[in-house]
């Protein structure tokens, strides 16, 4: 029951953030009850477990620190991006290379994949069970990638302890 009021809550706050509507005390209302509908059909559909709604992720050292660290590096790599576009010789060395992924549960894994892909300057090309493919607009630009994978692997819902250690990544 905690799972179904966490996604009535969750894609009410999606609504509302995407919407903005929040003067209309009709639309509140529709808003309100196609989220519990919403909800409710996924508890009868068998939906709602631990993989599909991780309520683990969202406690403040999960998911919010990590955003946090993600906006700060997407900056970073958007300059470096600029500073490669404006220089006079465009010596880029790109690289296309597979690293291991080191996360446990499928969700880690589709998250280290989708950051690496929001981070400018690369993109995840092809992802296996346990490595991931990708190209990278210069060597610098990997350089947060192992990093990157230690803060996913510190909310990843099913890491145990023999896991946390890692191979360097590029």
């Amino acid at each position: 029951m905690v799972r179904v009021i966490a996604l009535v809550a969750v894609l009410f706050g999606l609504w509302l953030a995407l919407s903005g509507k929040t003067d209309n005390v009709l639309l509140l209302t529709l808003g309100a009850v196609s989220s519990a509908g919403i909800a409710a059909l996924a508890w009868r559909m068998g939906v709602l477990d631990s993989e599909s709604l991780p309520l683990r992720i969202l406690r403040p050292d999960g998911i919010w620190r990590y955003w946090g660290w993600l906006i700060l590096e997407t900056c970073k790599a958007n300059i470096a991006v600029a500073r490669i576009i404006l220089s006079r010789d465009c010596d880029t060395r790109q690289r296309l290379f597979w690293i291991p992924s080191g996360q446990v549960s499928d969700l880690a894994r589709a998250i280290y994949a989708n950051s690496i892909t929001l981070t400018p300057g690369t993109v995840s090309v092809d992802m296996d069970d346990d490595k991931i493919l990708i190209h990278a607009l210069s060597f610098e630009m990997c350089d947060s990638l192992e990093e990157m994978a230690q803060k996913i692997r510190k909310f990843d819902i099913s890491t145990s302890k023999e896991n946390q250690e890692s191979e360097p990544l590029c």
